[in-house]
């Protein structure tokens, strides 16, 4: 059976473990495991894995780079070599540069790291049996606005292929070889070859933002589910495998990612790999908050097995049940005093008299 103050399956007829322990978080077993999940310690090493990435940008940021490799190389470079003085110079503003922008691009994760808290907070209140949406809110209005800027970017880059792919074909090009023209070169080859391999590169990037354009409108879609079991307490297993699967995927491609980084700069590669654990522990949270829906909306039923037929014992028939007539109802007493009345019985053999 399923308890109905946490939501976890039980073997039957025993008492779930939370009556032990702290007190329910609501009496719907849906809301309940959304806040359980919401309230987790593996949410919770999310979010604050989540919290030291834009922090580690803002110090690599504020101190030039920190700790690196390439810059301790190069300043003792430029030590041994003054000639090297002005190139270490320069690799000193391009990562500042660098740093500058890694931190502009961290401020929407900030605001939806703020969502996040919220929704951890609201997981966590107990004095309540409802869930606040506020955060969850958040997240969704800051996910909307990250769609949008994707769509418009793919959408630029998609225009500017396309006319460079028109100005391309529309102007005549003449090959030359020591100066003298080649006449024997097809133009209207050159100009089909030149128009399939921008519509390549179209089709190369079109595909490659469509990745993260499914997975934002798979993120705002559980987004909203969310919210509607948070609201009307209807369990909701619908949280795409593509987003799981992409999760994964990303925190694994950016832990490698931030190996290279950390030569570059040790905070810098310590930001993409505390973002990159936030990544794979929000898509281990993601599958126990499915599996756990799932059932909640398909509980597990017991099969019911039919009694066999009782066999008859070996030189004994089969005993049939026998049906009772219905009781006759008891005549009413004979009054006191009254005689009693006389029972004749006739033999067979006697006749009456006529």
């Amino acid at each position: 059976m399923i308890c109905a103050k946490c939501g976890r399956t039980i073997p039957d007829g025993s008492v779930c473990p939370c009556a032990y322990g702290a007190l329910a978080f609501s009496n719907n077993p849906a809301v309940n495991a959304l806040k359980a999940s919401g309230a987790s310690p593996l949410f919770l090493s999310a979010v604050i894995l989540f919290t030291l990435t834009p922090i580690l940008s803002v110090v690599t940021a504020l101190t030039g780079g920190g700790v690196s490799l390439v810059k301790t190389l190069t300043e003792s470079a430029a030590r041994s070599d003054p000639n090297l003085y002005f190139q270490q110079r320069g690799a000193d503003a391009s990562l500042s540069v660098l740093f500058g922008v890694t931190v502009v691009l961290s401020m929407p994760s900030i605001v939806f790291l703020i969502g996040m808290w919220m929704h951890y907070a609201a997981c966590r209140n107990r004095k309540t049996g409802n869930l606040s949406t506020a955060g969850l809110t958040v997240c969704k209005v800051m996910e909307i606005i990250q769609l949008v800027l994707e769509c418009v970017l793919c959408a630029l880059y998609v225009f500017l292929i396309i006319a460079a792919m028109f100005l391309s074909a529309g102007t005549p090009q003449g090959f030359t070889f020591n100066g003298q023209p080649v006449p024997s070169v097809d133009h209207g080859s050159v100009t089909a070859l030149v128009v399939v391999m921008f519509v390549i590169l179209l089709i190369f990037v079109v595909a490659f933002f469509s990745l993260p354009v499914l997975f934002s409108i798979c993120v705002i879609k559980v987004i909203n589910r969310m919210k509607v079991t948070a609201g009307f307490g209807v369990p909701d297993n619908r949280i795409p495998m593509y987003l799981i699967v992409m999760l994964y995927l990303v925190g694994g491609f950016m832990a490698l990612y931030s190996l290279m980084f950390m030569l570059l700069s040790l905070t810098l590669g310590l930001s993409l790999l505390t973002s990159a654990a936030a990544e794979i522990l929000i898509a281990v949270c993601l599958g126990k908050y499915r599996k756990q829906m799932t059932i909640l909306m398909y509980p597990p039923v017991q099969p019911l097995y039919a009694s066999p037929p009782v066999m008859p014992v070996q030189g004994y028939p089969v005993q049939q049940a026998v049906i009772q007539p219905p009781a006759v109802p008891a005549e009413s007493p004979i009054p006191a005093g009254s005689p009693a009345p006389m029972v004749t019985s006739a033999s067979p053999e006697e006749k009456p008299e006529e």
